[in-house]
Formats: C-alpha cells, structure tokens, sequence
C-alpha cells in the first residue's frame, strides 16, 4: 500500500512499518541472517541502507522479525501433544 510516497509493509500483520521500498528477497536473507546470528545491530543497519526508513522503523522490523524466529524454534522444539 502507497502512503504519501512510502510503502507499508505489515510484517506478518504484527506491524506496519513505513519504508520507501520493498526489501528484495536477497535483503530479507541478508536481515534474517543476522538476526539468526545474533546481530541485531547489523541487521538494523541492512534494513536502514535498504529502505531508506527510520531507525525506529529498523528497529521494530528486527525485533518482531528475532521473536518470530524465537516462536518457530520453541514450536520446532516442543514435544508432540498426545
């Protein structure tokens, strides 16, 4: 959706966060490699040089993109239900 020049993007329905454009499916990687690693830091960094967005955009991006990853470990993780 277009928004006075900027796209918002909902990440999954949990946040909509204003950017300029789109990270490409390589950037997404990129982001998503460096949460997985542990650096949030860096992560924010790519998505900031991508986007052209706010850091508190960034941030908000990583942090709901590092709880989705922690939510799919725990649900790999968790033992069957009977």
């Amino acid at each position: 959706m277009q928004l006075n020049g900027w796209t918002t993007v909902s990440n999954r329905g949990s946040v909509a966060i204003p950017m300029k454009r789109e990270l490409k499916p390589t950037e997404h990687e990129a982001v998503l490699h460096a949460v997985i690693a542990g650096d949030r830091v860096k992560a924010t960094s790519i998505y900031l040089s991508v986007t052209e967005g706010n850091l508190t955009g960034a941030q908000k991006f990583v942090k709901a993109l590092a709880l989705e990853i922690k939510l799919q470990r725990r649900r790999s993780e968790a033992p069957p239900s009977a």
